[in-house]
């Protein structure tokens, strides 16, 4: 679609709304590179999704101790306690 600009004749106006496409030498390779790039941001997409289920199981474990620690259920021995211990 071509913009009324005032003072510009038609060539030119084809001309600048040509380049505000976009429209290269090498159509195929512009595809290809879009395509490319997609294809890469889709794939980064999934691993961001697994890495973020993968960290849920260690911060919930990390709550559920934490709790029991704060609450005074759970005792961690003191590391003298674990070397008496193992004498």
């Amino acid at each position: 679609m071509l913009a009324v600009v005032p003072g510009k004749d038609a060539k030119n106006m084809a001309k600048t709304e040509k380049e505000k496409s976009g429209n290269s030498a090498t159509p195929g390779l512009e595809a290809t590179l879009r395509a490319t790039a997609d294809k890469l941001r889709g794939n980064r997409d999934v691993l961001m999704k697994a890495h973020e289920e993968e960290s849920r199981t260690p911060a919930a474990l990390h709550e559920a101790l934490l709790r029991k620690l704060l609450s005074g259920e759970l005792r961690v021995p003191t590391v003298l306690e674990k070397m008496s211990a193992a004498d």
